[in-house]
């Protein structure tokens, strides 16, 4: 048994605090695995270990995160914010010092999708641009875009700083005035930077999808969830 194995080891390793505190939740008594109070923090966790009860709460025993949020206007993708709250916030206290992050990042003002994980080959799977994976955002303009806006975008527009030509992968007008528009590069600020290329502007953004992961219709902004077998499925990834 290496001191990786230990009691201690794995509640830290599970956010549940410092070494130092992870001990002492142990030598406090606060500590229950299987329905079985642990006294000796130095003992090996039982690897077919079922339940973890911590001070009476149930704690997940997985050590990787991967999880989803529709992220409400008003907060920062910072775990050092400047002016608004961090994302992070909304999240499980403990993941605060399980290295948790997102895959990329939304402007203060904008809501919807983020991904997060504290697994890094995750997190620069949907990262990577080599990956060309969509990412769709719905757009509410200030005023409702020509034809002219529309063809002109489809075309492709230049971004200043940026080489190249950037074309949405798909461009559609919605019913209620909101645009939906996939891209796949995922540049600062490009879904603004793109509308104002053809003289528009955004009043209102969130984005709903990243490659297969979809923002459903009843995902309440601010709330998370975990991912689902049936998503690492779609994703094709192995978990």
């Amino acid at each position: 048994m290496t001191k990786r194995d230990t009691i201690e080891a794995k509640l830290f390793l599970l956010g549940l605090g410092s070494r130092r505190e992870c001990r002492n939740l142990v030598r406090d008594h606060f500590v229950c695995i299987d329905g079985v109070e642990i006294e000796d923090p130095y003992a090996p966790f039982p690897p077919q270990a079922k339940e973890l009860v911590v001070n009476g709460e149930n704690v997940p025993l997985q050590t990787e995160i991967y999880a989803i949020m529709n992220k409400p206007a008003g907060y920062e993708c910072s775990h050092k914010p400047g002016i608004y709250p961090s994302v992070y916030e909304l999240l499980p206290a403990r993941w605060s010092t399980m290295e948790v992050h997102s895959a990329g990042r939304l402007d203060v003002d904008t809501t919807g999708l983020l991904i997060f994980s504290n697994n890094g080959d995750f997190i620069h799977h949907f990262e990577s641009p080599k990956k060309e994976l969509g990412k769709t955002y719905e757009i509410f303009p200030e005023e409702p875009m020509t034809k002219t806006q529309f063809g002109s975008l489809r075309g492709g527009v230049n971004l200043r700083g940026e080489k190249g030509v950037f074309k949405p992968i798909s461009l559609e007008q919605l019913d209620n005035e909101w645009v939906r528009m996939e891209i796949r590069e995922g540049k600062y600020h490009q879904v603004k930077r793109m509308l104002a290329a053809v003289k528009a502007r955004v009043a209102r953004l969130r984005r709903v999808a990243i490659g297969t992961i979809v923002l459903g219709p009843d995902f309440e902004e601010g709330t998370w969830r975990e991912l689902t077998p049936a998503d690492f499925e779609a994703l094709g990834w192995k978990h």
